[in-house]
């Protein structure tokens, strides 16, 4: 069977096999094409969420960049690198719709998530928008590597403390 795709938008694939209807969602990423297996919201979310527990000057707050959902953001007490001063505070959100996200990384740190395959570049980095590190991240494949976008998001906290 032969379908078309649009990078980044959701395929639902249904098939009837014997006498019910399966229904299959695939995520085409730019880079790989390969389809992402789902993994469920909430074992993604968890890690994310204790990244605000580990590290307290940080805050969550509506995401300016998305204008919804929820945005890990550096506490206003805390001095930011002027590096980052055009990031609001921002560090991390991930999407609801597809649980991809994005990140402000130190050039070093973007270029290996880049290298790796774990994200790339956001259109908009190094804008008057947002940070040339603004990166987004692809969708994990498996409940395992959320533990390695954990550890890009604790990158980019590091970094936007680093004032």
């Amino acid at each position: 069977m032969y379908f078309l795709s649009v990078r980044g938008m959701p395929i639902t694939l249904t098939i009837q096999l014997s006498n019910r209807y399966v229904s299959f969602i695939f995520y085409f990423m730019d880079c790989p094409m390969i389809p992402a297996r789902l993994i469920s919201m909430k074992a993604y979310l968890e890690p994310f969420n204790r990244l605000g527990e580990i590290n307290t000057d940080t805050e969550w707050k509506t995401s300016i960049l998305e204008k919804h959902g929820q945005a890990l953001f550096v506490k206003d007490s805390v001095p930011l690198s002027p590096l980052v001063a055009s990031a609001s505070r921002e560090i991390c959100h991930i999407h609801g719709t597809d649980l991809s996200g994005h990140v402000t990384l130190s050039f070093v740190d973007a270029a290996e998530v880049i290298s790796k395959g774990w994200g790339e570049r956001h259109r908009l980095s190094g804008t008057d928008w947002v940070h040339l590190g603004f990166t987004m991240l692809y969708v994990p494949n498996t409940v395992e590597e959320t533990e390695i976008l954990m550890k890009i998001f604790q990158a980019g906290i590091d970094y936007m403390k680093s004032g």
